[in-house]
């Protein structure tokens, strides 16, 4: 046949082709298309620097099954375009935005859809945290009695979470994108990881000893953590309440995709983000920015 490439026995159509071995990452390229699709990279199982926690290693006598835990961001509602943080409060979309989730998040807690929960945190921003509290008051539940179960965290706060690829965001300055996106990915190295049978918490303030290079060594930290266990076959879910560039950034980074992509991506105003952690450290992503339970009226974007 004309114009092909014999490969193994294969005849290997002339819409393919076959780079040489010395390319690290093997790319196919259609010929109707001049961009290169790279080979797709593997997934790194010890993300989280948990990878070494088994169950056996933590109680031989346990008979506990772990359990995956479940991330939810919600993103704040409307609010006014004003100056200063404190005058950036909720609209009146804003606030029924916050009302109608708050009701979806409490009937998906109730049918035992969303597993316990256990945690809220959420943005010191005004308006997030006026969303917090209306979607508090919605929940139909009460919080286990134990301490730092309702957070406020700066970490959390809307920022220039990473220079997007392609770049078409040219307000932040260099500097806002080094300042916040260390931050936010300090969050991210504090809040995502994995459960096992028990919750496995690093011991002392993850959020200063986080490496702030998502493109770093994720291992880089591992051995300097000291586990330390508590509240052994516990089972829940996380709630944050906090911002667009925020829950894209963390989706980005917890799908192992690469973090200047979260621009392509969009959330709506009170929108339901649901990522699961598993046991054995793979991540899935349930929703992004899921809108069904608000009507179409009640859909905005800033």
């Amino acid at each position: 046949m004309k114009n092909t490439l014999r490969v193994a026995g294969l005849l290997i159509p002339p819409s393919i082709y076959i780079f040489s071995e010395k390319f690290r990452n093997a790319m196919t390229v259609c010929e109707s298309s001049p961009v290169p699709t790279p080979a797709c990279i593997p997934w790194n199982d010890n993300w989280d620097g948990l990878q070494h926690i088994k169950t056996s290693d933590i109680n031989s006598n346990s008979d506990v099954t772990p359990m995956k835990r479940t991330i939810i961001l919600v993103r704040h509602g409307q609010y006014v375009m004003a100056k200063g943080d404190k005058n950036r409060v909720l609209t009146e979309l804003g606030k029924k935005q916050a009302q109608e989730t708050g009701s979806r998040l409490s009937i998906l807690f109730e049918k035992d859809t969303l597993p316990p929960l256990d945690t809220i945190i959420y943005s010191t921003m005004q308006r997030a945290t006026e969303t917090y509290n209306i979607i508090s008051s919605q929940l139909k539940l009460t919080l286990p009695p134990t301490e730092n179960r309702r957070q406020a965290c700066d970490l959390i706060r809307e920022g220039a979470v990473c220079r997007p690829e392609p770049n078409t965001w040219h307000s932040p300055t260099d500097k806002d994108f080094e300042e916040d996106g260390e931050r936010v990915e300090k969050a991210f190295q504090k809040y995502f990881q994995r459960s096992t049978s028990t919750d496995i918490v690093k011991q002392g303030d993850t959020s200063d000893n986080a490496n702030p290079n998502p493109n770093a060594n994720p291992n880089a930290n591992a051995n300097a953590n000291v586990d330390k266990i508590k509240n052994k076959g516990s089972a829940n879910s996380t709630l944050f309440v906090c911002h667009g560039n925020v829950i894209r950034y963390f989706t980005m980074r917890a799908l192992q995709l690469p973090p200047e992509a979260w621009l392509r991506t969009s959330v709506a105003n009170a929108s339901i983000t649901i990522i699961n952690i598993h046991p054995n450290g793979r991540v899935s992503l349930q929703c992004m920015g899921e809108t069904g339970h608000l009507s179409p009226e009640l859909i905005s974007f800033n």
